[in-house]
């Protein structure tokens, strides 16, 4: 820094003090006047102190700073007039007076009393010296973009600095009367002295009982409260809020805020009580403050962040001392906020006591969020979701990265977390602007620093976001010793709290930055990583056969499936072969257990290629392949072509090698079944690998591999449309259950459910309900009723109501799946499926759209184009008729013909049906009769037997167009009796009506009558309610013949 001159030093400090103090009366800014006369009172005192002469010429330099920032920002913005510099204005004047009073105090007294006072005379130096940086730095930071450069840098010459401020000043003609004004009201400022509280917070959700319990304790006879919790949970927050209470205002002439965080020791803290009383040091300073607090009418008095003096095992005891006396003066409300959840002693705290303050509610959360950062544009609302999830509903952490996404967007937030992690909530100067320094106050508490155990069990807990149950670390055979001291220390300390299921856990900010400055030893992270990948090793051992310990197993690993992710992330930080090889096992493991149990795939599988790469290991770049391709989307999550793959592995088992019977068959299945469900899809590639798969195993004894392949083969059987063979495929698999006795496993359950399906195509929908009632009850007993198969199940049910025309029963069930999983095929299907639903029942039109638009988005995503292309032109042609726009409809469901054809006989069938409608009047009537024809054909070489029935009835249809009345009726009545058979209610109703018309056209009212009649509760009861209008018009008709 360069030499300071102290007479310049003063010289310029005062001319700055005087010009800002004529804008200040211009502009009547709040507290900018009295900031203006401290500096004048102050210089005076500098000039002719005999002690720390040099210290208090660096001060008035640091005031000299503070000035010019001040004036650049009243000449040259409006930003000085926000609340929030108002405030920092008015913390700033504070600061000022208590450096004039400790200069006072300083020049009055004597030598030898200045010898022995020295080190208090020092520590409110140092209070003051901060608390001037602390303000140069709030006003620096509103600055930097509109003023001067120079004005705002410590490290310029004073003088320049000083020019600066001179010339910006000449060189601005603002009238200041005429600017916009804030007003702050102020009570009782006759002295001129500053009683200066926080400002009443301006976003307050989500704290609304515990600020009703703490308004009527500090309206009540005994108002003694604590509030506790952990850094930046919102104590300081709260007790701002009741400060600034109507009721808390009439009862207490006089609020004292009194930051501790600065005061080490019980005798700091008492001088930190005398200078924001305005009292003058002495020895006898505690007797003053608590003579001062008894003259005064009422008042109330808030100690934040008590800990800081409280922690000290010297000082606890004379802090809770000097609590007790503040306690005992009547007419004085006491109100502290401390980090943990100990209360201190010696002190009748009023009852009941407020619990710990925990993390907000989700919906108060999103209310800050958007307070501050307002709404998220269309297609960032999953960005805000993250967000708020990364939050973990912290206070502190939600209002950094809504300030953050306020101005940066919510999707550019992201990507900067994903990127920076928590050095994003760390650009603030002070605990109120900064996540990290608000736990920093937490962990370098002496009590914290000195137990070494609970520093290790948080750096453990820093790796577990679902937190931890006693029975695991146990297990786990972790080596942390005392674990029930630390456990209690770290929720005594607020560092770590117990979820409703009795989880040890810590909040997602305070696990981000311990990772950061004290991630846990291998060696202590390793016990628990091991224990986690044997329970996978158990559960892929025994997943389809039901033993006692199985619904265990799985209860444990979803509970812990953020934990494993994150155990095995951190065990890669080694050199060591073999542990990564089974690592590399164990991800492939978790990757099919996570899919399974509806959590998506896990993004630790994109490390597998460099697992593979560095360890060389066979077993691991096959387990690896196998993955690849039974991932829904390999080329996005892992970026590798699976035929590459393929093509290897064709070569390594075609080329004489020695391997496992096993381990072929596993590969030509796995190959098969890539051809079934990617993007590649090919039934006749996909029929001649599963072959290879099942020669091979009918080779070995291994029962489940050849229960994997027959689950292969009827679907390669669905494929080609062969309900027969999928049956007789079903059966085999039956029997291959009951050669090893096991009557009730998950293969069990997936025969029952691929059965379901075919059973649904054949009409046989009673027997169809069954099936899934079956299968869920094995559901219930491996505890897997949130599992991709319960969604098989789930959608299954909603079909067989779909195609009895129960479409709210159906629309439930798809509601239901939507609810239980937002991302992959399960969930674009239900969408899909529910636009389908809305469409058919005539539903709000932008719902449609919007459902079909997400789902849209999700098969993009996923990369299946070439199965999903036609189920899209059928919706968006099923919407085009709905809206009237004819011939784009025709152009869409022929070009969804030509791209079902091959591969989704199912949309194939549909869009027959579509066409052949004569209602939707798409071609004429001799074309439409025609597409009749062919769409009954095709249901009948399908053994469709719903489709049957309905194709038959929309062929009846076409006929009455062709005025065949006669042949018409017979087929009428044809549908009629297979619909009656398995009950589909509007193939009913739509055959009673043609016959009902028929029988009119002929003159036989009584019968037409009846018909209709009967057609209308089937009609309601298919939600069709335009047609039941229709019906009605056709009786009221009828009753004036």
């Amino acid at each position: 820094m360069p030499t300071r001159n102290i007479a310049h030093s003063l010289e310029y400090t005062s001319i700055a003090a005087n010009a800002l103090r004529g804008i200040a009366l211009a502009t009547e800014i709040p507290f900018l006047s009295r900031a203006c006369e401290l500096v004048s009172a102050i210089i005076p005192m500098v000039e002719h102190t005999r002690m720390h002469k040099e210290r208090c010429t660096h001060i008035v330099e640091q005031i000299h700073q503070s000035l010019c920032a001040l004036t650049a920002l009243c000449v040259g913005t409006e930003l000085v007039l926000a609340p929030k510099m108002i405030h920092e204005i008015a913390q700033f004047a504070s600061i000022l007076e208590k450096l004039q009073l400790c200069l006072e105090a300083q020049n009055d007294i004597g030598p030898l009393r200045r010898f022995f006072r020295q080190n208090e005379l020092t520590f409110q130096l140092n209070i003051c010296e901060k608390g001037l940086q602390a303000a140069f730095e709030a006003f620096k930071m509103e600055t930097m973009v509109e003023a001067a450069t120079d004005l705002v840098q410590f490290h310029v010459d004073l003088e320049t600095r000083h020019q600066a401020m001179l010339e910006l000043i000449s060189a601005q003609s603002i009238s200041f009367d005429d600017r916009s004004l804030v007003h702050i009201k102020q009570r009782d400022h006759s002295s001129g002295s500053l009683s200066l509280l926080p400002a009443s917070p301006k976003l307050f959700h989500g704290r609304e009982a515990e600020f009703d319990l703490l308004v009527s304790t500090l309206l009540s006879d005994n108002p003694r409260a604590v509030i506790l919790g952990p850094g930046g949970i919102g104590k300081t927050t709260l007790a701002m809020a009741l400060l600034h209470f109507p009721a808390i205002l009439e009862k207490y002439n006089n609020q004292h805020f009194i930051s501790c965080e600065s005061s080490s020791t019980c005798s700091e803290m008492i001088t930190t009580l005398g200078l924001h009383l305005q009292l003058e040091p002495s020895r006898q300073l505690q007797r003053m403050v608590i003579r001062h607090l008894q003259q005064c009418e009422s008042s109330l008095i808030v100690l934040d962040n008590l800990e800081t003096p409280w922690e000290g095992p010297e000082s606890r005891g004379e802090v809770e001392e000097l609590l007790s006396s503040l306690a005992d003066i009547p007419g004085v409300g006491l109100l502290v906020t401390m980090r943990g959840t100990e209360r201190p002693a010696k002190v009748k705290w009023s009852r009941p006591f407020l619990l710990p303050l925990e993390p907000l509610s989700s919906t108060a959360s999103r209310q800050i969020f958007l307070d501050i950062a307002d709404e998220p544009e269309i297609g960032e609302e999953s960005a805000l979701d993250q967000l708020l999830n990364l939050s973990d509903n912290h206070p502190l952490a939600i209002t950094l990265l809504a300030n953050v996404a306020s101005f940066e967007g919510y999707a550019t937030t992201l990507e900067r977390w994903q990127i920076e992690n928590f050095t994003l909530l760390s650009l603030g100067h002070d605990k109120g602007s900064s996540l990290e320094k608000s736990i920093t106050l937490s962990i370098h508490s002496p009590q914290f620093k000195s137990f070494q155990p609970a520093q290790d069990l948080l750096s453990l807990l820093s790796l577990l976001p679902d937190g931890i149950k006693d029975k695991d670390l146990q297990a786990s055979k972790v080596s942390i010793p005392n674990m029930g001291q630390c456990q209690s220390f770290l929720l005594r300390m607020s560092l770590a709290y117990r979820d409703p299921e009795g989880r040890l856990r810590a909040l997602s900010p305070i696990r981000e930055f311990i990772h950061r400055v004290h991630p846990p030893s291998q060696i202590l992270a390793a016990s628990l990583r091991l224990y986690f990948q044997d329970l996978l090793d158990v559960w892929l051992s025994t997943r389809r056969q039901l033993f006692a310990g199985n619904r265990a197993v799985i209860t444990e690993l979803v509970g812990n499936l953020g934990n494993v992710n994150s155990l095995l992330l951190e065990g890669m930080i080694t050199e060591d072969k073999s542990t990564l090889v089974a690592i590399g096992a164990s991800i492939t493991v978790l990757d099919i257990f996570s899919e399974i149990m509806m959590q998506g795939s896990t993004l630790l599988v994109q490390r597998l290629p460099h697992l593979v790469r560095i360890t060389e290991d066979v077993d691991l770049r096959l387990k690896y392949g196998r993955r690849l391709l039974c991932n829904r989307n390999p080329k996005f999550w892992l970026g590798e072509n699976p035929k590459v793959w393929i093509q290897e592995g064709l070569e390594y088992f075609n080329t004489g090698n020695t391997y496992p019977i096993d381990q072929a068959a596993t590969f030509y299945n796995t190959v098969a079944w890539y051809y079934i469900k990617s993007n590649s899809i090919d039934r006749q590639k996909a029929t001649e690998y599963n072959k290879l798969a099942l020669d091979l195993v009918e080779q070995t004894d291994n029962t489940e591999l050849q229960l994997l392949c027959f689950d292969t083969e009827i679907i390669v059987a669905e494929m080609w449309g062969d309900r027969n063979r999928q049956l007789k495929v079903i059966n085999k698999a039956y029997n291959c259950l009951a050669k090893i006795g096991s009557t009730m496993n998950l293969s069990q359950c997936d025969l029952l459910v691929s059965e379901a399906w075919v059973q649904l195509q054949l009409g046989n929908l009673p027997r169809t309900l069954r099936l899934c009632i079956e299968a869920n009850e094995i559901l219930i007993v491996f505890g897997m009723q949130k599992s991709d198969r319960y969604l098989e199940i789930l959608n299954v049910r909603a079909e067989v109501h779909f195609n009895k025309s129960e479409y709210l029963e159906a629309r439930q069930l798809y509601q239901e799946m939507i609810s239980l999983i937002s991302f992959g095929p399960f969930y674009a299907n239900a969408l899909i499926s529910l636009a389908h639903t809305d469409l058919v029942t005539g539903g709000p039109v932008e719902n449609i759209q919007e459902n079909l638009n997400k789902s849209e988005r999700v098969y993009k995503a996923l990369d299946n184009d070439k199965t999903v292309i036609s189920v899209f032109l059928l919706m968006r042609g099923l919407l085009d008729i709905l809206e009237g726009n004819i011939d784009d409809a025709r152009s869409r469901f022929l070009c969804c013909l030509a791209e079902s054809r091959e591969y989704r006989p199912d949309i194939h069938s549909l869009s027959l049906a579509v066409i052949s409608d004569s209602r939707h009047k798409l071609y004429d009537v001799t074309e439409t009769f025609n597409w009749a024809v062919v769409s009954f054909a095709f249901v009948r070489k399908m053994d469709d037997v719903v489709g049957t029935w309905n194709a038959l009835q929309r062929l009846a249809d076409a006929v009455v167009d062709l005025a065949d009345d006669e042949t018409a009726f017979s087929l009428f009545q044809v549908a009629l009796e297979g619909g009656t058979q398995i009950d589909i209610h509007l193939l009913r109703a739509r055959c009673m009506i043609g016959i009902g018309d028929i029988m009119f056209r002929k003159g036989i009212y009584k019968q037409a009558q009846s018909m209709w009649k009967e057609a209308c509760p089937l009609l309601v009861r298919s939600s069709q309610m335009e047609e039941v209008d229709a019906v009605n018009e056709r009786l009221g008709n009828l009753q004036s013949i």
